[in-house]
């Protein structure tokens, strides 16, 4: 498997290198792509190289599409791009030229990454909204599906790892992307499965020496997937890891004040708390302070109990 992804890697970074002859709307969708399906991580050198040069691009001749799409990804990897390039699809009324689905969809996405001087942009915004919302009931599914979660979660706000799967799905079903990528994307969601298993065993055994409370809510795999909502990519394990055991330890903590400890034993455990902090913080980071303080207090629980 791991063979077969490294050739699928291969493929796609080709693709991308000569995605330069390619029209910029051909371009962008296939970085847009490649982020949705969770793939940008193994190509973050050719997609910055890309991004580069349609930053350079003139969009003066783009339908409004492309410059929304344009807009869209540069804002989002952090170029300055005005939202005067929006300018030249009003009328003499000042009213927005767009009318296609996919162009109110690419406008309402890019209004998504407005800031407060972005007035054109706010009211794109409210145009593309209420124009969806209109004529959701009349487009076909895939559309209407893609069209529903922009406008109750905007993109930016999404969790794309959450999204991956129907991604992988709808560019299959409409058959608008190179077979390559839907190959290593499919592969690809295997592979990182496999890092999340083993991650999870190292957790939950880390869980079961800890959590011998009866009070307490076993909430380990919901704290795994609020990380893995951060950072899904595979180099940052050991993160998700000591991420998740932090918010189950705040988790335990919350089961103890509220379900366990009466009022007089939290007042003193915070005391008790508080005297640990001022004689530790001086000479170890704030994490190690939490961790030591932690797993005293729990054993006394443990021992108590």
């Amino acid at each position: 498997m791991l063979k077969r992804a490294e050739v699928l890697k291969e493929e796609v970074r080709s693709i991308i290198s000569r995605s330069i002859t390619l029209s910029l709307h051909q371009r962008l969708h296939l970085i847009e792509t490649i982020e949705r399906l969770c793939l940008d991580y193994l190509f973050e050198e050719e997609i910055s190289i890309a991004l580069a040069e349609a930053g350079t691009a003139d969009v003066s001749d783009c339908d409004l599409q492309t410059v929304a799409l344009w807009f869209y990804l540069l804002r989002k990897h952090g170029y300055r791009v005005s939202s005067d390039v929006f300018l030249r699809f009003k009328d003499q009324e000042g009213r927005l030229l767009a009318h296609t689905p996919i162009d109110l969809l690419n406008l309402y996405n890019a209004a998504s990454r407005r800031t407060d001087g972005d007035i054109i942009l706010k009211e794109a915004a409210l145009f593309a909204r209420k124009c969806l919302e209109t004529s959701l009931p009349y487009m076909e599914q895939s559309l209407a599906r893609e069209i529903k979660c922009a406008l109750e979660i905007p993109l930016p706000r999404r969790v794309s790892i959450y999204e991956s799967k129907d991604q992988v799905l709808r560019y299959e079903n409409e058959d608008i992307v190179d077979e390559a990528v839907i190959q290593l994307a499919k592969l690809n969601s295997n592979i990182m499965q496999l890092h999340y298993q083993r991650e999870l065993q190292t957790i939950t055994r880390w869980w079961k020496d800890l959590s011998q409370l009866p009070f307490a809510r076993d909430r380990i795999m919901e704290c795994f997937l609020w990380i893995l909502g951060v950072y899904f990519e595979p180099c940052y394990s050991r993160g998700r890891i000591i991420s998740t055991m932090m918010l189950a330890i705040i988790a335990l903590l919350d089961d103890i004040y509220d379900s366990y400890g009466t009022a007089e034993d939290c007042e003193l455990f915070t005391k008790c708390m508080e005297r640990y902090a001022l004689a530790f913080l001086g000479k170890y980071s704030y994490y190690k302070f939490i961790c030591v303080c932690l797993y005293f207090h729990l054993q006394k629980i443990k021992e108590y109990h």
